[in-house]
């Protein structure tokens, strides 16, 4: 695990970035260019990634075809794990996804950078919103376009029960689509 916080070449995702209901929250923020193609599934060519602050992305072909990945994945809804797999947004991933938030100007941010044919997210120290006081969490999503593999990283799942109630799973193509991991 590299941290990509405040490292050369990596780029934070200030909190004005994301957008929504309660954007520290649920927010989303891209698009972020992926560096080139990258097939997911071997059905769709992905250009551009949409982050959300709850520890996923959704990932589309041009850098207009706006994804909600937040609160019950439109503009205006509430978050809820128990929707799952629901209504998601088409080429979703979960990194470890959970009600985290960025707090602005305290813990928490969300950073990428471009490695050779890598685009890594990392989301850094994020909190939970049902405990205030953890704020450890950090994990990644590497997306490869040489082999159009998606990996998960983890340098710290938090001090709650985190792991027992987060989510780590891929959809391809449609809310029965998906892979759980």
């Amino acid at each position: 695990f590299t941290n990509l916080a405040g490292t050369e070449g990596a780029t934070e995702l200030p909190g004005s970035a994301f957008q929504g209901t309660g954007a520290n929250d649920d927010g989303t923020a891209g698009p972020v260019p992926i560096g080139g193609n990258f097939n997911f599934f071997g059905r769709d060519t992905m250009r551009y990634v949409w982050v959300s602050a709850n520890g996923g992305i959704g990932m589309t072909g041009t850098a207009n075809d706006t994804v909600w990945v937040n609160s019950n994945w439109t503009r205006t809804g509430s978050f809820t794990n128990f929707a799952i797999p629901g209504t998601a947004p088409r080429n979703f991933v979960a990194g470890f996804w959970n009600d985290l938030y960025l707090e602005p100007g305290g813990h928490g941010s969300v950073w990428y950078k471009q490695d050779g044919s890598q685009l890594i997210i990392q989301w850094n120290r994020v909190g939970n919103f049902n405990s205030a006081i953890d704020t450890t969490t950090t994990f990644q999503i590497v997306l490869d376009r040489s082999d159009n593999s998606v990996t998960f990283k983890y340098l710290d799942v938090g001090v709650t029960t985190l792991n027992t109630s987060c989510l780590l799973a891929m959809q391809a193509s449609s809310t029965s689509g998906w892979l759980l991991l």
